[in-house]
């Protein structure tokens, strides 16, 4: 069932609709050309993301109903699923605000940061569910929340080195124009 459940998940990321690599597209030409355009360009998708990952977690809540009102599933495992959905709900928005940090750092060119923090991401996506499993319960609704807050610990760090990119690409670019000067036509 939780390969289900991510599986679900992952068809949510079509909610993206390639808005991160856009991002990283917009970010990496605002660097050369406009620095001061990056926390806009920013801002506007992370908040464009936010929605639309809100809209899927809302179709989350339509499957709860579904799920609810219309399946013939054993009870006992119908509970467990829709304990789980909120999180599940909550995973989307998570998700899509995560791709924009990512297209964020990836366009300021911060590759290592993006690395280490996937890595990190990754690690705890794996380990936190299982501890979960082995230590409190392997039931869907202590497995999915321990991913989901993995998750949301990964993307809070993608988050904060993206923040801190813009401004050192702000910085940097202000350092820039002061070390050359006044231009002259």
């Amino acid at each position: 069932m939780l390969t289900l459940v991510w599986a679900l998940v992952g068809y949510f990321s079509v909610l993206d609709l390639g808005i991160s690599t856009t991002t990283e597209k917009h970010i990496s030409i605002a660097r050369s050309e406009d620095p001061e355009a990056i926390p806009g360009i920013f801002w506007s998708v992370f908040f464009l993301n936010l929605a639309a990952g809100i809209g899927g977690g809302l179709v989350w809540v339509a499957t709860y109903v579904y799920l609810y009102e219309f399946t013939n599933v054993a009870e006992s495992f119908r509970q467990e699923v829709l304990a789980a959905l909120p999180w599940i709900a909550v995973a989307i928005p998570i998700a899509n605000v995560s791709w924009v940090f990512a297209g964020a750092l990836n366009g300021m060119e911060r590759f290592k940061e993006f690395n280490i923090n996937q890595t990190i991401g990754t690690f705890l996506f794996q380990l936190l569910p299982l501890g979960a499993a082995l230590w409190i319960s392997p039931k869907l609704s202590f497995v999915i929340p321990a991913a989901i807050i993995a998750r949301f610990v990964a993307g809070v760090m993608l988050g904060q080195d993206g923040r801190q990119g813009a401004r050192f690409e702000a910085r940097a670019q202000a350092r820039s124009e002061d070390a050359q000067g006044p231009v002259r036509l």
